[in-house]
């Protein structure tokens, strides 16, 4: 692999040579792609172009891609400082990320080499507070799988060995940030009774985005997306440009029905982002999406056999109404509706209790199934 700088034996990978960038991209697969539950949820071309300084979702970013030892090197990781998340909170300004994680097992000195590595590349730029995994922004990606390693993982969040909770813990990282899972089973008569409750006494009009004014609707989205969302600890005010790099590349086959809107008196209130699970598509992509894959994903999009609700939020003035048990069960609705018996609410920081008990209202089983973890200098 050519490198940029080579110490104590990890290896700076240069960006800007494409071929070193698609060796780093498709190391996750050579190192743990044999795991049956394993899956790549990117496509190797969109990673190549954030990693290359060269998506919107990163354009206030510096980072730098490290290799352990090895032919082929042993794990990868990618140091991130995402200036505009920096800016955010005063908490936030002392916090780097290490992302884009990968290893094999048995590595364990050589992921802590690794590690340590990235945390010098990120302690020279004053940061004293590292979090992992998380790749550069949460909404690309973030934290690793703690639980139900035996199970489908669900789109968009990934799959990764047991192990690498060790490695963390390791080299000095302790587990923080618990993200929960909830399952609503729809024939459960808490369920049933908080539909009802919901269809009877909300005073909102809900409706779903429409493709023909996809670029108004989402703008609606990303404003209530920042206000609602503003709290929570991996959150940063998205631009227009970040946000709609992470959504307009759904809207040729997304169904329209699990993006919806909350107006009061014609003001947005609310909305909800409904997923499906694509983990088989891309799976089958395996980190490639040329022109056949693209024609078979329009065709097979909306097939799938599990959903669930991705985000939820009520701007804080018009809470208290019911308004985001409308939005949910709107779009647990429309799953029921094409014949599934329950779905998904995640993922919800532990820290963020009123989620929870939102969830556990409508009659769902939570468990926490991943972390992040933080390391302070």
């Amino acid at each position: 692999m050519s490198t940029a700088v080579s110490q104590a034996g990890v290896t700076q990978v240069d960006p800007s040579n494409p071929a070193a960038l698609a060796e780093f991209v498709a190391l996750e697969r050579r190192l743990i792609g044999h795991h049956p539950r394993y899956y790549a949820n990117e496509v190797d071309a969109d990673v190549r172009q954030r990693l290359a300084g060269k998506s919107p979702i990163l354009d206030e970013s510096e980072f730098a891609l490290f290799t352990a030892p090895g032919q082929p090197p042993v794990a990868r990781c990618v140091a991130f400082l995402n200036r505009r998340y920096q800016r955010h909170t005063p908490e936030n300004s002392a916090r780097g990320f290490i992302g884009y994680f990968a290893a094999a097992a048995d590595a364990g000195p050589a992921v802590t080499q690794l590690l340590e590595r990235a945390e010098g590349w990120l302690r020279e730029r004053g940061v004293k507070r590292v979090v992992a995994p998380l790749n550069g922004s949460s909404m690309v990606g973030m934290a690793a799988l703690t639980d139900g390693f035996d199970e489908e993982p669900m789109f968009p969040f990934t799959w990764n060995p047991p192990y690498y909770r060790n490695y963390f813990e390791q080299a000095g990282y302790a587990p923080g940030f618990p993200l929960w899972q909830f399952w609503i089973d729809f024939a459960t008569p808490q369920y049933r009774a908080a539909a009802r409750k919901a269809a009877e006494s909300f005073g909102a009009r809900v409706r779903h985005v429409e493709k023909r004014h996809w670029k108004r609707d989402i703008e609606i989205i990303r404003t209530l997306f920042n206000e609602c969302f503003a709290d929570e600890w991996e959150m940063h005010e998205l631009n227009e440009k970040e946000w709609r790099g992470f959504l307009d590349f759904m809207k040729p086959r997304f169904d329209v029905n699990q993006l919806l809107i909350a107006e009061v008196d014609g003001e947005p209130a609310g909305f909800c982002l409904g997923m499906p699970d694509y983990t088989p598509h891309y799976r089958a992509f395996n980190g490639r999406m040329g022109l056949m894959q693209i024609l078979k994903f329009m065709v097979t999009a909306r097939r799938y056999k599990r959903a669930g609700l991705l985000g939820i939020g009520v701007r804080k003035k018009f809470r208290g109404r019911g308004i985001g048990a409308a939005l949910a069960t709107r779009l647990y609705r429309h799953y029921e509706s094409n014949g599934m018996r329950g779905a998904f609410y995640y993922l919800v920081n532990d820290s963020n209790a009123a989620s929870r008990r939102f969830a556990i209202n409508l009659g769902g089983q939570g468990r926490i199934q991943y972390h992040c973890f933080e390391k302070k200098f």
